[in-house]
């Protein structure tokens, strides 16, 4: 399958269309202009979208619709930036750029959080 998406700034929101190569149909999945997103990752075997959320420091989940959302994590999260999955093996992983800079990872669920990388990170 063969997602595009797209992030607008100005209103917030976060767009796809599937498959790429028919039709122009976008769908917005989220409509929140409280959202501050400088991370956006996609799990493409339980089409789950995975996003960091620098305004309300957290890292969350929704699907592809948009009808179902959830906070994975929101304790000592500073800037939360980039974020990566691993799907295969069940890891996401995200950098932290706020006042204790760090690279950490966790399990797609939220659990098992570990620091990977706490110093020299610039």
């Amino acid at each position: 399958m063969n997602v595009k998406f797209n992030y607008n700034h100005a209103t917030s929101k976060f767009q796809f269309r599937a498959p790429i190569d028919e039709g122009t149909e976008q769908i917005v999945v989220l409509q929140d202009k409280t959202v501050t997103s400088d991370g956006l990752a996609v799990d493409w075997i339980y089409n789950h979208i995975y996003f960091t959320d620098t305004r309300r420091y957290t890292i969350e989940i929704m699907n592809f619709d948009g009808n179902m959302g959830k906070v994975l994590i929101k304790d000592d999260l500073d800037i939360p930036r980039a974020i990566a999955l691993d799907p295969l093996d069940g890891w996401m992983y995200w950098s932290d750029w706020g006042a204790s800079p760090r690279i950490e990872r966790a399990g797609m669920d939220g659990t098992h959080r570990e620091t990977i990388v706490s110093y020299d990170v610039k």
